[in-house]
């Protein structure tokens, strides 16, 4: 981006030197007596007074650009070229620093990147925590500036065909602990509690849950520290492939009594171990 922020400027400043050069070259501007040093061009004047080798000319380019104007080097009315291209670079300027300040605008407020920072656990399980059914997949920010008031929302997408045989997709949310608000300062557990109120109670065993049809879509809508925008991460989830029955995730965050601090192991970030599950009556 500054490269192409630099080099846009530097390119049309010489580009219009080099234009005003060959008008001044032709009308005989650049050509001077050796002895008396006054120039041998036509006119009574120079295209562009102040003028006298190509240093000079991309000078007063890069003045009537950036709109300097020391007063030594302008356009005189001697040659309607050097006028025309005077007014040609000054409304190609405005474009030229529209343009470019609308690129660096879009590019600091859209959080484009932040969203590929947040990491999903790249498996969901189901099994129990204090003796009830939950479904639970892992998340966190390891970036050192982390989303703030983020919201976590977990859709169960469905096939359903009505009695006129019309395929939809139907969407429910489903009820997380902690209503999905997370502080995500370091790896967490998302739960969702299969109970008689969850549209997943059908799930008794891991066979039901190897014969389901269904998708679970994730996302994480937060405050970006960095840009103040809002920034959105997404993954989803599928019986069978994503969602295992009977795992837990392992334990990442151990206490280093030696630094006095917590340590995470990232390493260990989609590690689960079977559990034992007894099927739900």
């Amino acid at each position: 981006m500054l490269t192409i922020f630099v080099g846009t400027y530097f390119l049309t400043w010489f580009f219009f030197a080099l234009l005003n050069y060959m008008v001044a070259y032709s009308h005989g501007d650049l050509m001077f007596d050796e002895v008396t040093g006054e120039r041998l061009g036509e006119g009574k004047e120079p295209c562009i007074k102040g003028v006298y080798n190509f240093v000079s000319m991309i000078i007063y380019s890069v003045e009537t650009q950036t709109t300097i104007g020391f007063g030594e080097k302008y356009a005189s009315d001697e040659c309607p070229e050097a006028i025309f291209l005077f007014v040609l670079q000054m409304i190609l300027a405005i474009g030229i620093e529209g343009m470019l300040v609308s690129m660096v605008y879009a590019k600091t407020a859209r959080p484009a990147k932040q969203i590929t920072k947040m990491k999903f656990s790249d498996k969901a399980v189901i099994c129990h925590r204090d003796g009830k059914l939950c479904l639970l997949f892992r998340v966190c920010d390891p970036r050192k500036q982390q989303v703030i008031e983020s919201k976590i929302r977990v859709y169960l997408i469905m096939g359903k065909t009505t009695r006129e045989g019309e395929f939809l997709q139907t969407r429910t949310e489903l009820k997380l602990d902690g209503n999905g608000e997370q502080i995500i300062v370091w790896p967490e557990i998302v739960c969702h509690f299969i109970d008689e109120t969850s549209p997943l109670y059908y799930l008794k065993s891991a066979k039901d849950l190897n014969e389901a049809q269904f998708e679970l879509y994730v996302s994480i809508v937060g405050c970006s520290a960095a840009t103040a925008m809002v920034t959105e991460a997404r993954t989803s989830y599928v019986p069978c492939e994503d969602i295992f029955w009977g795992q837990r995730f392992v334990n990442i965050i151990n206490y280093d009594s030696r630094n006095e601090r917590y340590i995470v192991d990232y390493s260990n970030f989609n590690t689960t171990i079977s559990v034992d599950m007894k099927t739900i009556d």
